[in-house]
C-alpha cells in the first residue's frame, strides 16, 4: 500500500513538472498596483475572457491607504461569456454592482481582479488626462496568473 502511494505521488509530481509554463492550476488573478481618477486624470480597464468558457469575475478595490471593506469595495463584475470583453472607467467598475451609484472612496486605488477557476483572462489598463492641452494615454497589459 505504501509503495503504491509513493509511486502515485511520484507520477503526479513528474506529470506536473512536464506541464508547459503558464498552465493554470488554480484560481486566476490580476493585480494592478495603481489606478486613479481625479484632477483631470482617469483610468480605464478592459477585461477580456481569453477562453471558450463563461467565467464570473470579481474586483477588490483597496484604498490608497490600504483600507478595504468587503461590503463596499468588493465588486461583482458578473458573467463574462466566452471571449467577451467589457470596458469600464474606474467609477463604472467600482459601481458595476451598486444601485444607486456611489462616489469613489478616494482618488487612488489598486485593483485585485480575479475569478475562481483556471480559465485565463486579460486586463488592459489605460490612464488618460483630459485637461485641455495636456492629453496623453498610457497602456499596460496584464494576463491572469494562478494563485
Amino acid at each position: 500500500m505504501k509503495k503504491s502511494m509513493i509511486i502515485i505521488l511520484a507520477v503526479a509530481v513528474m506529470g506536473l513538472s512536464l506541464m508547459p509554463a503558464g498552465t493554470a492550476l488554480g484560481d486566476q488573478r490580476v493585480i494592478i498596483p495603481y489606478v486613479t481618477q481625479g484632477s483631470g486624470w482617469y483610468t480605464g480597464v478592459a477585461i477580456t475572457n481569453l477562453t471558450g468558457s463563461t467565467i464570473n469575475i470579481t474586483a477588490d478595490c483597496p484604498h490608497e491607504d490600504g483600507t478595504f471593506s468587503v461590503l463596499a469595495d468588493r465588486v461583482d463584475l458578473g458573467e463574462f461569456a466566452a471571449y467577451e470583453m467589457k470596458v469600464y472607467s474606474l467609477d463604472q467598475l467600482y459601481n458595476a454592482d451598486k444601485d444607486p451609484e456611489v462616489p469613489l472612496p478616494c482618488d487612488r486605488l489598486w485593483l485585485w481582479i480575479y475569478h475562481s477557476g483556471n480559465q485565463q483572462f486579460g486586463v488592459a489598463v489605460f490612464i488618460c488626462n483630459d485637461l485641455v492641452g495636456i492629453g496623453g494615454y498610457g497602456f499596460q497589459q496584464f494576463y491572469s496568473e494562478s494563485y
